[in-house]
Order: structure tokens, then sequence, then C-alpha cells
């Protein structure tokens, strides 16, 4: 899990269609945006995630090559994580 007051997964990776993400923390009262870039720095995919009290749970649909990709989700100020997600 990454990122500093969130407990933030992804899952299943590797991935084939769908992925669940999954952000949890005292509260999550601040809006999300998801990225996925391809290995040559191009944006795929974004997803707004909007503000929530507790858990976030939302599944993400994928229909994207095989290959390697860079999931990031971003708050208002930061990145609060970045992680390799690998697509079957």
């Amino acid at each position: 899990a990454l990122g500093d007051e969130y407990q933030i997964s992804l899952f299943p990776n590797p991935v084939q269609r769908q992925l669940t993400l999954r952000i949890r923390g005292a509260e999550v009262v601040e809006a999300f945006t998801f990225q996925l870039h391809n290995s040559l720095g191009q944006l795929v995919l974004q997803r707004e995630i909007p503000r929530q009290h507790g858990q976030v749970q939302t599944q993400i649909g994928l229909n994207l090559p095989s290959g390697c990709y860079w999931a990031s989700l971003r708050s208002t100020h930061r990145v609060v994580a970045l992680q390799q997600l690998i697509v079957q």
C-alpha cells in the first residue's frame, strides 16, 4: 500500500480487464484523479474519483493493449501514489 495518510491498493496486478482501486484512511475527504500512462508516458486513461467519507472502492474497466503501465493517484495538491501495473 502506498500513500502517507491513505492506504491505497490496486488489484489484481497483473490485470486483464477489471481493476479495483481501494483507498482507506481515517477520512477520505479529498477528491482524487486516477491516471494510467503507457510506457511512452502517454495518458491512456483518466478517472475522477469524487470526494467521499470513509473507504473508497471503485472498479475501473480497462480495454488496453498488453504491457506495462504507470498508475498514479493524485489529490488536489500532490501525487498520492505511483505504482507500476501490468496489463495482460
